[in-house]
């Protein structure tokens, strides 16, 4: 064979080679627009109240989403997920975990996802199986409301902070009471475990942070600086350093070692709602009651940023797990997103009409959850700003929202006295609406040929 041949022969493999590419890609977009419009149709069909019909075409587009899982952005998946647990949501109601006599305060999952804890004013604590909704154990034991509850890093002990003035210890595995830690003489607003789950961070309206042994329930200091009550606590990633949020309008670090106060942040101008630290550490951000956000350097206590744009009173602010984006919750019915290195506003979340009480990450950063006043959860693209979901169901106030470690669950608590479970996992997402609608397909001689057979692979 000759050069010519050979550089023909090649030629031509490679012209076919990428012309079988251009027909793949082709047919994968082909199929993503097909998503899309199912999609958009089963939006329609719900917005209609055809719910039953909306199920039918939210499951055909699940379906060619499994079989493009790799080349489908993530807007399209979450549009689709978000959605699907809507319908089944209309149809179906199962996420609804109901007990509580008063407000939901918090939820907390536990760090393997299976256990949700929820926090109300009606004196307990509830925790729940995330996979059947099912209600584990009631923990009581407070006399007031409870408004704060966090696992420890292994998942066993659970803490819950109430307006009782105490702090109690509980076994997640059996309900039991471990330990009543007393000491504050004001309301205690919120608990914070250290990484390690060696010790406990409590802070109270009585201007302190008191940190506690969780093996033994020993107060080990008691850390005094703040001139009003403080609202919030964060350890930094090595759980060295404590900062804490307070009505008096500045921040403080400590020593979690020595409990010696080493720095006070001061700019803010009204209270201090909360504080949070960069995954990295390196920064904490600051939200406050004058509007704006305070990006800080922990090591030396500078300013690094002062990020306006807010109208109203910033509630709550959260890092997404590579620390490049802040997002702040604010009573202007916003949620603002900033990146974190320059300062700069990059989008504005409009959509909520009421306070926006809450924000999270999912933990691929790619989604934001948003708790608001106006009885709803919203699902944001992080990227683009694009509002993927709006999910319904509450019927009073959402206060607040977290992601499961995996990101499968969305859980959110508020004061309609309940706690929902919003499942965002495809697979069982498919399963669930076709146990739902299998009688239909089998029996219903109208059902056109193509649907009848839609779940026999699922």
């Amino acid at each position: 064979m000759n050069d010519k041949t050979r550089i023909k022969m090649f030629g031509g493999l490679a012209i076919a080679s990428s012309l079988a590419g251009l027909f793949l890609w082709q047919q994968q977009q082909l199929e993503i627009g097909q998503i899309k419009f199912l999609t958009k149709s089963s939006e329609l069909l719900l917005a209609s109240h055809q719910e039953f019909n909306a199920l039918i075409e939210s499951l055909k587009a699940g379906k060619l989403l499994k079989q493009q899982m790799f080349w489908a952005d993530a807007n399209t998946k979450i549009e689709l997920v978000s959605l699907l647990e809507q319908i089944i949501f209309e149809v179906k109601e199962r996420n609804r975990l109901e007990g509580h006599n008063d407000h939901v305060k918090g939820v907390s999952f536990s760090p393997d996802g299976k256990t949700l804890a929820s926090a109300s004013n009606d004196k307990t604590i509830k925790l729940w199986d995330t996979s059947t909704g099912e209600l584990l154990k009631t923990l009581i034991g407070h006399t007031d409301g409870v408004w704060g509850v966090s696992f420890s890093a292994d998942g066993k002990t659970l803490a819950s902070a109430s307006i009782d003035k105490t702090i109690k210890l509980w076994d997640t595995s059996t309900g039991k009471l471990l330990k009543t830690l007393i000491g504050h003489t004001g309301m205690v607003w919120g608990v914070s475990f250290s990484a390690d789950g060696n010790t406990l961070a409590s802070t109270s309206d009585d201007k302190t942070i008191k940190l506690w042994d969780t093996s033994t329930g020993e107060l080990l200091k008691t850390l005094i600086g703040h001139t009003d009550g403080v609202w919030g606590v964060s350890f930094s990633a090595d759980g060295k350093t404590l900062a804490s949020a307070s009505g008096d309008n500045t921040i403080k670090l400590w020593d979690v070692g020595t409990g010696k106060l080493f720095n006070t942040l001061i700019g803010h101008t009204d209270y201090v709602w909360g504080v949070g630290f960069s995954h990295d550490g390196k920064t904490l951000a600051s939200a406050s009651g004058d509007k704006t956000i305070k990006l800080w350097d922990s090591s030396t206590g500078k300013l690094l940023s002062t990020l306006i744009g807010h109208t109203g009173r910033v509630w709550g602010v959260s890092f997404s797990a590579d620390g490049k984006t802040l997002a702040s919750a604010s009573g202007d019915n916003t949620i603002k997103l900033w990146d974190v290195g320059t300062g700069k506003l990059f989008n504005t979340l409009i959509g909520h009409t009421d306070y926006v009480w809450g924000v999270g990450f999912s933990h691929d950063g790619k989604t934001l959850a948003s708790a608001s006043g106006d009885k709803t959860i919203k699902l944001w693209d992080t990227s683009t700003g694009k509002l993927l979901n709006t999910l319904t169901g509450h019927t009073n106030s959402v206060t607040s929202v977290s992601f499961s470690p995996d990101g499968k669950t969305l859980a959110s608590g508020g004061y309609d006295k309940t706690v929902k479970l919003w499942n965002l996992d495809l697979d069982n997402l498919l399963r669930r609406g076709c146990a739902w609608v299998s009688d239909y397909l089998n029996n219903n001689p109208n059902v056109k040929d193509d649907e009848r057979h839609l779940c026999d692979d699922i």
